[in-house]
Parts: structure tokens; sequence; C-alpha cells
């Protein structure tokens, strides 16, 4: 978490200790990545999507906060049928993406009603379009659709071992 003074209040992740500087660099919600001194840091704890731009929880940086991040999750999910969480991303990745999953190639449509709990989760209407190829089997990350696909993918990774006790389903992976 981090805020400066001089600043608004800006939130992130501590990625480490610049050595040189002897600040501590982050990378904020909002694509930038800062260099501050320890007194400008603040923990942050997320309060729920209630509030405007509110999540439950950040993607983890590494595999222990991931493993928390996925009981947490889960617990989320079974408690409250979702769980909002805050990616990190390059400026312009969202939108990029918003535009790149808009486009004539992708063809979206309804699964097949076997498929749709496993892939969506139970009580979904929504459709789907298949990748040209999984993210995770791609030698590089190209798009912004890439990069999300690629989250996504590491996400079921997380909640599958979880889902069949925490949510009463098997994901397909």
């Amino acid at each position: 978490a981090a805020g400066s003074s001089c600043s608004p209040r800006l939130f992130g992740k501590v990625l480490g200790i610049d050595d040189a500087s002897n600040r501590y660099v982050i990378d904020t919600i909002n694509a930038m990545r800062l260099a501050l001194p320890e007194g400008n840091l603040r923990p942050y704890e997320p309060t729920g999507p209630s509030e405007s731009g509110g999540f439950h929880f950040a993607w983890p940086t590494n595999a222990v906060d991931a493993a928390h991040f996925a009981a947490e999750a889960a617990q989320e999910l079974a408690t409250n049928g979702h769980c909002v969480v805050q990616l990190f991303a390059e400026e312009g990745s969202f939108d990029k993406a918003f535009q790149e999953s808009s486009s004539p190639l992708l063809k979206y449509r309804s699964l097949r009603k076997e498929l749709e709990a496993a892939y969506l989760g139970r009580g979904v209407a929504s459709k789907a379009a298949w990748l040209e190829a999984l993210a995770e089997e791609k030698e590089e990350i190209v798009t912004s659709l890439d990069e999300f696909d690629l989250i996504l993918s590491q996400f079921t990774k997380l909640m599958v071992p979880l889902a069949p006790c925490s949510l009463d389903f098997v994901p397909y992976s």
C-alpha cells in the first residue's frame, strides 16, 4: 500500500526495495511504478467492492501469497457468490483487452449445458469465445487479451483443488 503526502492516496503492492535509493518500489493500481521512502507507506486493507473502485483481494505476487489468496477467494466465492480481484497491469491494458475481445474474429457462443458449470459456474447466462491458443502455451505473450487469459488460467489453477469442497463443483482446467 502506498500513499504520498505530495500526491493523492495511491494504492499498490510493494515489489521490493531499491538498494541504491533505499526506497520501496511500488506498482500502483493505476499502472504507475513509484519509488517511495518507508515513511510514505501505509498498510491497506481492502474494504470490499461496495465502495467505488473497491475490491476483496489484490492479485498475489508470490507463491506464499497465492496460497492464502486462493483460500480467501474460495471462501468469498462460497459465501457471497462473487469475488472482486484487483489486478496490476500496464497502463491501457484493460482498454486494449476490451478492444481485442470485441474483434469480429472472436465468435461468442453459448456453451453446451454440460460444460457451463465447469467453465462459468452454476446459474450463469453468458457466452464464451475460444481463443486461438491458450496464453500459457505461447512462447510469448503478445496481446493484452493473452495477458488476462494467463491470469485467468492461473486463477483456475489456484481454484481447482479447492472448488470441489469449497464451491461444490469441479471446474474444468
